[in-house]
């Protein structure tokens, strides 16, 4: 197997890592693991749907040059940041920070490649795919302290306590 042929599969490992992870937080994860691996794998869903319907139902993979930015995929993006950022300011743990900063950077690419008019597609692609590898290796390490946490501790809450009354 060549670097060609796993880069080509990158779009499947990525889908069974964060479906996986999914599966994990649903049985053993809290209210904010549960969110979280279904925001990424709707990210992921959402993605592959949008591209079903923007090539006729050809392909729901990926088949983007990163010379402009993708209306779809701003919108897809700016969605996840803002449920990402609702979990981080509510959730009792500390990963969903990590998670929205990554988000963060993926959504920042979009603007970066309106407002540079050289951006290599490299870079545009790295800083707008990079983010969701860490993101899937952050929910993990996220999700396993979680659990060893209820392990050691017992349960916990999931949320804050609410100031506002």
């Amino acid at each position: 197997m060549t670097l060609t042929d796993l880069v080509a599969m990158r779009g499947t490992f990525q889908l069974l890592a964060v479906l996986t992870l999914a599966l994990v937080a649903w049985r053993r994860g809290g209210s904010p693991e549960k969110i979280s691996a279904g925001v990424l794998l709707g990210v992921l869903l959402l993605d592959r749907f949008y591209h079903f319907i923007l090539t006729g139902g050809k392909t729901i993979g990926f088949e983007g040059t990163y010379w402009q930015v993708d209306i779809g995929h701003v919108v897809i993006d700016v969605a996840a940041l803002a449920i990402i950022l609702a979990i981080t300011l509510r959730a009792n743990r500390i990963y969903p920070l990590c998670l929205t900063a990554l988000q963060l950077i993926t959504v920042a690419s979009h603007f970066s490649r309106v407002i540079t008019p050289v951006f290599e597609p490299g870079a545009f692609a790295l800083m707008s795919l990079g983010p969701v590898y860490m993101q899937i290796a952050t929910l993990g390490i996220g999700l396993a302290s979680h659990m060893r946490h209820q392990r050691i501790h017992g349960a916990y809450r999931s949320w804050r306590a609410s100031s506002v009354r």
